[in-house]
């Protein structure tokens, strides 16, 4: 990869660490709290009092799933990180083109001897790595948090599971640098991309909670309804969900490089 590369990397490699870290801590925080299956057994009596449609809140078709440590840490980490990392995704999104084009010098790095196409890709070539590091750093969270626990975790599901946040954050840094291309405005990205993500995180809410067709067919849409964290710690990785996300996440960034070569540069 080139300079463009090389230079965003460095520039957000702070990210890493405080994205990552964060959102290890919370991971290491969950496991330092539950110190004994007994925890485990009250959250899911207290789960069990609330009404079945409740329970797709929190990302659970049944409250079974979480009477075990590995479900326990699928309930109270990965059903909430992906959210979580949406602010990230927003904002790593707007930072490829928006940023500095709502700035105003966007074109004075465009007067640059470097191709539209090339600046776009190694921009988010750099932060497709930054994500997938920034992912697997907050592993280290829950690797720290199983070894100061009495409690016994299948670290390889743990780790597996950490490994699938990561194309459904991609597919939101696609959405919202392609919303920041095609309107070339920062506010007017951020305020679609947002309504996207959180309308996507309620879609597949509500299917969960409810049976009905349409809900059904709608879900199909939401990227959370591929996440499935749950089955994922259980089984393990589902490839058609990966398979579908990173496709989505690909057809996205390529449609911004794209539409960025065919579109004025806002001053």
């Amino acid at each position: 990869m080139g300079a463009i590369f090389r230079y965003t990397l460095r520039q957000n490699m702070q990210a890493i660490w405080q994205w990552g870290g964060g959102l290890g801590a919370l991971g290491l925080m969950l496991m330092l709290i539950v110190t004994d299956m007994d925890v485990i057994t009250g959250y899911a009596d207290l789960l069990d009092a609330m009404p079945e449609e409740m329970l797709g809140f929190f990302g659970l078709s049944s409250t079974e799933m979480i009477t075990s440590p590995d479900g326990f840490i699928a309930f109270g980490f990965f059903a909430y990180a992906l959210m979580i990392l949406g602010v990230y995704a927003v904002a790593v999104g707007l930072d490829v083109v928006a940023n500095e084009e709502d700035a105003g010098v966007l074109d004075v790095l465009l007067s640059l001897p470097v191709s539209r196409t090339r600046m776009i890709v190694q921009r988010i070539a750099a932060y497709v790595v930054i994500t997938a590091l920034l992912v697997v750093f907050s592993f280290g969270g829950l690797l720290v948090g199983s070894v100061l626990s009495d409690m016994e975790y299948n670290m390889g599901r743990l780790f597996i599971g950490t490994l699938n946040i990561i194309p459904g954050t991609l597919v939101m840094i696609a959405l919202t640098v392609f919303f920041s291309v095609l309107f070339r405005r920062r506010k007017t990205a951020l305020s679609v991309s947002a309504a996207i993500i959180i309308f996507s995180y309620f879609i597949n809410f509500l299917a969960e909670s409810a049976s009905n067709a349409v809900l059904d067919m709608v879900n199909r849409f939401s990227l959370f309804a591929y996440y499935d964290s749950q089955r994922v710690v259980r089984e393990g990785l589902v490839w058609g969900d990966v398979a579908i996300l990173l496709v989505v996440a690909a057809l996205l960034f390529g449609a911004s490089a794209w539409l960025f070569n065919r579109r004025d540069v806002g001053l």
